[in-house]
């Protein structure tokens, strides 16, 4: 009977390709959603990883480490609070 040795690729992607920017908007958005449900402290990479279905090295690919995740998730948030309110702004007779 023969055995069959397992092996686990890593894929690296060109940083601007579609798979890429696909892998980096899937880990914000579950990195945002977890942030905001259980609290930055509580969430680990390891956890971000298990729920985007990806290994912790593609993670680390993407961003340097889990402040560069939290600043990049905050960032975001901020410009999408930005967009909401200049489209109040311009859309509205006033903020009233």
């Amino acid at each position: 009977m023969e055995t069959l040795n397992q092996m686990k690729v890593s894929i690296v992607l060109p940083p601007n390709s579609k798979e890429a920017l696909e892998t980096r908007e899937r880990i914000l958005e579950i990195a945002t959603e977890q942030f905001a449900r259980f609290g930055v402290r509580t969430i680990t990479m390891e956890d971000i990883a298990r729920q985007a279905g990806i290994s912790k090295k593609t993670i680390y690919q993407e961003y340097a480490d889990k402040r560069d995740l939290v600043k990049a998730v905050f960032a975001r948030i901020l410009e999408e609070d930005q967009k909401r309110l200049t489209f109040i702004l311009e859309t509205e007779d006033g903020v009233i």
